[in-house]
């Protein structure tokens, strides 16, 4: 379309001065033209939303803490610091983060304590593939076996596709379900929680 139209302003162009050098009139032509400056149309591009899926262990518990006011401290691991020595090892988590709960008490007052033991509210692993946070899944809730005792998983467990979400049994079962449902808002899915294996 632009093309056609510069090409009638240049014809219509041409027969002024034509037009002009035939009338045989020896007044001064006046040269000066308007000039039409012609802008391409920027496109302006929508900023993208932030794919909850991609975000790291450490920004959805700071989601979190948006939502929910009992979250009050947040401990990301580092693959120096990791106490389980997974973090950004192959089929692992890409990152894991801790959280306090206000009405769970830490027994770790220190920095070089909580890196030690970590926080008691709660924690979150992000995967880079649903077959990773799906092996790790099964993996963890072999410990939640009630026979094991001590060494076992004492937390309420929810999987998401990439991401394992997990609580402390401190806080009451409808305290738990609050977290999921905020949790499931944030990720835009709804959790599958663990059970026992004896209750499968």
């Amino acid at each position: 379309m632009k093309s056609k139209v510069l090409t009638i302003c240049v014809g219509l162009l041409s027969v002024g001065i034509i037009m002009t050098g035939c009338s045989g009139t020896t007044d001064a032509v006046d040269t000066e033209t308007d000039v039409v400056e012609v802008h391409e149309e920027e496109v302006v591009e929508e900023p993208v939303e932030e794919v909850a899926e991609e975000l790291t262990a450490g920004e959805l518990l700071e989601k979190l803490s948006e939502v929910n006011e009992n979250v009050t401290e947040i401990l990301v691991w580092t693959e120096e610091t990791d106490i389980n020595g997974n973090l950004g090892r192959p089929n692992q988590y890409t990152s894991k983060a801790d959280f306090s709960d206000s009405r769970v008490e830490e027994y770790a007052t220190t920095e070089e304590a909580k890196l030690e033991s970590g926080l008691k509210g709660g924690t979150i692993e992000v995967f880079s593939s649903s077959s990773d946070c799906q092996t790790r899944y099964d993996y963890l809730k072999t410990f939640m076996d009630p026979s094991i005792g001590a060494f076992g998983l004492n937390q309420y467990m929810y999987k998401y596709d990439k991401v394992i979400f997990r609580v402390s049994y401190d806080v009451v079962p409808s305290e738990a379900e609050v977290y999921k449902e905020q949790m499931d808002e944030i990720l835009g899915e709804e959790g599958e929680m663990a059970v026992w294996a004896e209750e499968e």
